[in-house]
């Protein structure tokens, strides 16, 4: 399956927009969930092509996710016996155990897990880095740059090239990926106001309010939207006073109370799992090690001060994640990726005197209890869905949302000669443009130089 039900609501149909269109200046007045656009889409309308054909829309997602998680698999079998690169090790290893826990179903990725997968990856090559003291890599602005288009919730992560960078006193900061991830982020800052008027849609202060599609007034505009958003995001459903307007339910932490009776639990339930096996996993090698750490090694690898920094990001990470958008999808890698730091700070202390045989066998252990989690959970799911059948199997589901991948239908409404489609569920990978709102009456779309401006 594909993920439910954003990528028939906003995903795919914004895939078929770009495969079909040119860029559509005002296109978040169609439906506002088109101004949260990831860079995913892009790749995805990319992989439409004589090679991989229409299915190829579903392989950036499964690619992305999976890359990484055979890169942390290959770092920690390459630095298995390199006692220096311990610390490093010891962190891969701990994400890696996250990815088998909670990051193995295709249709749970969406647009947030290609992020937090990219932060994990960012973060361990921040780390090789701080070890390797004379190395620095030249692609880490590019990824936190690729990062931040991915999903802008996660834009703290461009303080750590800051924070590298900042370290050599910007001497390297001159080369061609930087110029590359700057060019990326200003392109990506027109694209976002091209669509919404907006360079961080829906912030209505980063908003050009002077543009003919910019939406003030009518629905769903962009102040609404901004406040909209936080509520739900705030868990605006369970709140406890019916009455309360959304903008006083934002204000002065008045969602406390709902969210910490639902939403927060939810994260401990997912969270829980993790950190016990991370504090099991602690015990093991803790007792593994001799009492006595080799003080001299502790020195000639003491990058915490470095760890410190990326604790600190990440705590400003999860501070802002609690403020705006405290969904456990929206900022979780800020929080493991905390948890995994403190767990390879803490233990690479108490490790640097254990045998490499010792680490080594206890290691090659978790990676194959690992592996097997990855088998096993997708053995059970093949093994139910073998005998299911459906158009395009066994590519996931971009058509429809139900079990034989039915298209919806769709009506047509026009617009100043230009048609739009309107589905009464998701609009999936139909035609388009697409959109499951109602139309506003007052929405306007003009043609120049054959380009489009959807506005009121």
């Amino acid at each position: 399956n594909s993920y439910r039900p954003d990528s028939g609501l906003y995903h795919y149909p914004f895939v078929n927009i770009i495969n079909e269109n040119k860029i559509i200046l005002g296109l978040s007045n169609l439906h506002f969930r088109f101004g949260h656009i990831s860079i995913i889409q892009y790749i995805s309308g990319a992989f439409n092509n004589h090679l991989f054909g229409i299915q190829g829309i579903t392989m950036p997602l499964g690619l992305l996710v999976g890359f990484v998680i055979f890169y942390l698999f290959s770092e920690i079998i390459y630095f298995f016996n390199n006692i220096n690169f311990r610390l490093y090790t010891l962190f891969n290893l701990a994400i890696i155990i996250y990815c088998a826990y909670k990051l193995n179903r295709y249709s749970e990725f969406g647009n947030d897990a290609p992020g937090h997968v990219m932060a994990f990856f960012l973060i361990s090559i921040s780390l090789k880095n701080f070890i390797q003291k004379n190395s620095i890599s030249k692609d880490i602005l590019l990824i936190s740059s690729y990062i931040f288009t991915i999903k802008s919730t996660l834009i703290i992560y461009l303080l750590v090239p800051i924070f590298i960078y900042f370290q050599t006193r910007f001497k390297e900061i001159l080369n061609n990926k930087n110029i590359l991830a700057l060019f990326l982020l200003i392109c990506w800052c027109i694209k976002n106001f091209f669509i919404s008027s907006c360079i961080l849609y829906p912030m209505n202060v980063s908003c050009i309010k002077s543009t003919s599609w910019y939406n003030q007034n009518y629905s769903n505009s962009v102040k609404e939207v901004q406040i909209r958003s936080e509520a739900w995001n705030k868990d605006w459903p369970n709140r406890f006073d019916k009455n309360i307007q959304q903008y006083q339910y934002i204000e002065n932490f008045n969602w406390l109370d709902a969210w910490s009776q639902n939403h927060f639990l939810k994260i401990l339930k997912i969270l829980t799992p993790y950190v016990i096996f991370i504090f099991l996993l602690f015990l093991v090698y803790y007792f593994m090690s001799s009492k006595k750490p080799k003080s001299k090694l502790s020195k000639k690898n003491n990058i915490n001060v470095n760890i410190y920094i990326l604790l600190a990001i990440c705590l400003v990470g999860i501070a802002s994640w609690f403020l705006k958008a405290p969904i456990y999808r929206y900022g979780y890698s800020y929080i493991i990726i905390f948890i995994s730091l403190l767990f390879s700070l803490v233990l690479n202390m108490r490790t640097s005197s254990m045998k490499n045989q010792s680490f080594k066998l206890i290691s090659s252990l978790i990676l194959v209890l690992v592996i097997m989690t990855f088998i096993s959970k997708q053995f059970i799911r093949i093994q139910k869905n073998l005998t299911e059948s459906y158009v395009l199997k066994p590519w996931p589901k971009f058509y429809g949302m139900d079990k034989l991948n039915t298209p919806p239908k769709l009506s047509e409404v026009q617009i100043d000669k230009f048609t739009i489609y309107v589905s009464k569920s998701e609009c999936m990978y139909s035609k388009a443009p697409c959109t499951n709102l109602k139309i506003d009456k007052n929405l306007k779309i003009i043609n120049k130089k054959n380009y489009l401006i959807f506005k009121f």
